[in-house]
């Protein structure tokens, strides 16, 4: 029964023919996306230069998911410092305000607030 489930799993490539039986062996032949190109069809393909070029790849996706899921340290650095500077904002803008009441308390009359009837 394991063998008719191996013999099923294969991969041809059209440009050279040749058939994969292990995933692994196909993964370094066709690359990990549709989009890399096959092994066959870059020049002078040597065994270990095709491998170096799939962990390239696989490298290069990686560090790509890594920024996307926002779990670099720069990233992690990056929104605590924006997220310190966002609270800094508030309270800036929340000093300003209360000024701005106080003075609006002390000096009514300056800003036309003064009550009715007391001219």
């Amino acid at each position: 029964m394991a063998s008719q489930v191996t013999a099923e799993l294969a991969w041809r490539c059209f440009h050279c023919d040749e058939v994969f039986t292990s995933e692994h062996e196909a993964r370094k032949h066709f690359g990990r996306a549709e989009d890399q190109t096959c092994a066959c069809l870059i020049k002078g393909s040597e065994h270990g230069l095709v491998e170096a070029l799939r962990r390239a790849e696989q490298d290069a996706a990686d560090a790509w998911a890594a920024l996307h899921n926002e779990s670099t340290d720069f990233a992690k650095a990056y929104f605590a410092q924006a997220a310190r500077h966002r609270e800094q904002l508030r309270t800036i803008e929340q000093v300003g305000y209360d000024r701005g009441i106080a003075d609006a308390k002390a000096h009514p009359e300056t800003l036309g607030l003064a009550p009715k009837g007391s001219s």
